[in-house]
């Protein structure tokens, strides 16, 4: 038998490089994993944002031209998801020698509004506190 130098690897090295490279890509397609459902998530939220500002903005038209709005509170339903969107608008009351300019403040409101929904196993929400100014209607 030839007792020199020999070449190539073992069974043992090869099956610690395969294992090592496993558990590597295993890490790697995790972490894909992961990005995707946070890729989702963040979908939702844009998705969210679009139709809340879309329904708060003719909530505010509606209010400040003087017309009724919609109830207190509202199912929107768009691409698999259900949104509830709740809103509670209320007057002010001001002191009336607290602002010299009563007429700007005189027909200001809080306006709130959340709008939620479900993900998987998690509720998600978004926020609104602003205020607005009811304008008169113009009698002719």
């Amino acid at each position: 038998m030839h007792k020199g130098t020999r070449s190539g690897f073992t069974l043992i090295e090869i099956m610690v490089a395969i294992a090592i490279l496993s558990l590597g890509l295993v890490l790697i397609l995790q972490y894909f994993s992961h990005s995707l459902s946070v890729l989702r998530s963040s979908e939702d939220y844009v998705r969210a944002s679009l139709l809340f500002e879309n329904k708060v903005a003719d909530i505010e038209i509606n209010f400040k031209e003087g017309r009724d709005i919609f109830s207190d509170s509202d199912i929107i339903k768009d691409s698999g998801n259900t949104f509830k969107l709740v809103t509670d608008i209320s007057p002010i009351e001001l002191k009336k020698d607290t602002y010299e300019e009563e007429l700007l403040y005189e027909n200001l409101y809080d306006f709130n509004a959340i709008l939620s929904w479900d993900e998987k196993n998690r509720k998600n929400k978004i926020i609104v506190a602003t205020h607005l100014i009811k304008h008169e209607k113009e009698e002719e």
